[in-house]
Parts: C-alpha cells; sequence; structure tokens
C-alpha cells in the first residue's frame, strides 16, 4: 500500500517537471 503510495508520487512528480519545462520552453 504504501509503496503504491510512493510510486504514485513519483510519477507525479515526473509529470509536474516536465510540465514545467515544457511552460518554459513555451515562454522562450
Amino acid at each position: 500500500m504504501l509503496a503504491t503510495f510512493i510510486e504514485y508520487i513519483l510519477v507525479a512528480q515526473q509529470i509536474f517537471l516536465k510540465s514545467i519545462q515544457n511552460d518554459s520552453v513555451f515562454l522562450n
């Protein structure tokens, strides 16, 4: 249960970082 929760957080973090990178590309 805890491992699944941690994996979900890691995946969400990767998606969040990718969205930030995409936003920075659009801003530039």
